[in-house]
């Protein structure tokens, strides 16, 4: 079977069998070739498939989709055909539909173009040019300004445009400025005012917008009305002078501490303070202070008084604000002077009441020598915890020795609980030194072999408690060594001690005693 040049459709042979399925597959490529495909394609360059029935190629209009990031080809066989082209992808690249080894046309996103594949190449489809004749030209004039005479012109002739009378009009003017309309075809020039000053204080002249800058800069800097302008920051943390300046001139504090000097007035963040003469030189507070007001931001710890009071009287709080005081209509008098002397206080002392035994609560008076001699106070504990410290450095500590001894008759079994030495309650501490300085002991039958007896704190059973130390019998000693790497303690009425047995016992050891030498 043979297919058509173009669109390669299928002919129908005369002795085929089943002509219909030709026919209808000749049928489908026709509906094709008059409908559309839409393809999304897949950000690449892109071949139109010949595996389907009908072919993509076959298509009379193909719309395009998918997202692209660069411009992509359309290759298309080189059959004779006409393809119109949607470019409906996303990223604002062209499709260049084009044959494999020939030149094509770029098809723009959101554009719809018509192709036509001669062969060899891909070219556009552009209407012809046509030929015409224009019979008559004419103008229309807009509603006021000019007019138009002349027309139409239908063979040969000219068309002629009239200023109206108000363009005229404005034709005549000259020079630099503003129009004004002062009538029917009447203008008036309005001269542009550069001067800053005002100076022809005129009704025609229009200021500039640098003069008008210029005068009213004049009017607030230095206008008789003296308005405040603020100036800037000032950091009083180092007492600077007050600045240069003149009335109405207005700075905020930054950071406290004084203005004009280190005898000026303390100020606070966030006061102000304003100048109130023309041309105030820098200075200090006594120099030029009087030509300054100063405004404090925080009032909320202002105190307030009554509009009179009595001289000498004391002022006392009136209420609980803390902010308003009163007249009391009280005075100081008698010892309550403010002028008391060292003879004037002996006698107070002399007449006070005494106290016979002092506690930790009571104060006493002293003069601080390590802060200029003020007058402190000193609690009855803190004395005598600081004359503890100071005897303690002259003087030791004195102990008294104590002995925990036991008897154990016989040999001892494995493991055995040998003594039970329990702290008295009557003594608050017992110390053992290291090793147990001060102890001694004594067994009636020596030891084959070295034993060794566990000394353990607060233990009932042979591995409770804390070991603190081992006595010590050698081979064929009766005597034993004691060993501890630290001394201990015990709380009396609470701690105890015992002493076990090894869990192989010596075969001749017996009849042990022993003293472990503590202090109280």
């Amino acid at each position: 079977m043979t297919d058509t040049a173009n669109l390669a459709v299928t002919k129908i042979d005369s002795a085929q069998a089943q002509k219909e399925v030709t026919a209808n597959e000749a049928f489908d490529v026709f509906d094709a070739a008059l409908s559309g495909l839409t393809k999304a394609l897949s950000d690449a360059n892109y071949t139109l498939s010949t595996a389907t029935v009908p072919q993509e190629w076959q298509y009379g209009v193909i719309k395009f989709t998918g997202t692209l990031t660069a411009g992509r080809n359309i290759i298309v066989p080189t059959n004779k055909k006409q393809y119109t082209i949607i470019n409906a992808t996303s990223g604002g690249f062209a499709l260049t539909v084009k044959t494999s080894g020939g030149t094509g046309v770029a098809v723009s996103a959101g554009v719809i173009t018509t192709v036509y594949c001669d062969g060899t190449n891909v070219v556009a489809v552009t209407p012809g040019a046509g030929a015409g004749t224009v019979t008559s030209v004419n103008i229309t004039a807009p509603a006021a300004g000019i007019t138009v005479s002349g027309g139409p012109v239908t063979t040969s002739g000219a068309i002629t445009l009239t200023l109206a009378d108000d363009l005229a009009a404005l034709e005549a003017l000259s020079g630099t400025g503003i129009l004004e309309r002062t009538g029917a075809n009447t203008y008036a020039l309005r001269i542009l005012d550069t001067d800053g000053t005002m100076a022809a204080n005129s009704a025609t002249r229009i200021p500039s917008q640098s003069a008008l800058v210029t005068y009213v800069d004049s009017r607030i800097t230095g206008g008789a009305s003296d308005v405040m302008i603020f100036k800037g920051l000032i950091d009083c943390s180092l007492n600077p002078n007050y600045p240069a300046a003149d009335a109405g001139n207005l700075y905020k504090i930054s950071v406290a501490g004084k203005i004009g000097g280190v005898s000026g007035p303390n100020v606070e963040a966030g006061d102000t303070i304003y100048c109130i003469t023309d041309s105030s030189a820098s200075g200090t507070h006594a120099g030029v202070g009087a030509n300054w007001a100063i405004t404090q931001v925080n009032l909320d710890g202002a105190v307030t008084g009554p509009a009179s009071a009595t001289d000498n009287h004391v002022a006392f709080f009136n209420g609980a604000t803390g902010k308003i005081v009163k007249d009391s209509g009280l005075t100081l008098a008698g010892t309550n002077t403010g002028d008391e002397t060292a003879t004037t206080i002996g006698a107070l002392i002399s007449s006070a009441s005494a106290k016979t035994t002092p506690v930790d609560a009571d104060y006493l008076g002293l003069m601080d020598s390590a802060a200029s001699n003020i007058l402190k106070k000193v609690s009855w504990a803190n004395i005598k915890a600081t004359l503890k410290s100071y005897f303690d450095t002259l003087y030791a500590p004195l102990t008294q020795p104590a002995v925990l001894s036991f008897f154990y008759p016989g040999a001892p079994t494995a493991s055995a609980l040998v003594g039970h030495l329990i702290a008295p309650a009557g003594i608050s501490t017992l110390t053992f030194a290291a090793a147990i300085a001060g102890s001694s002991g004594k067994a009636l039958t020596a030891a084959t072999a070295q034993t060794d007896f566990d000394v353990r704190k607060n233990a009932t059973t042979s591995s409770g408690g804390t070991s603190v130390g081992t006595i010590r019998f050698a081979a064929s000693g009766t005597v034993p060594t004691f060993i501890a790497a630290s001394g201990f303690s015990l709380t009396g009425g609470t701690d105890y001690l015992t002493v076990w047995a090894p869990a192989t016992p010596d075969a001749t050891l017996a009849d042990i005693g022993v003293g472990l030498y503590a202090t109280r």
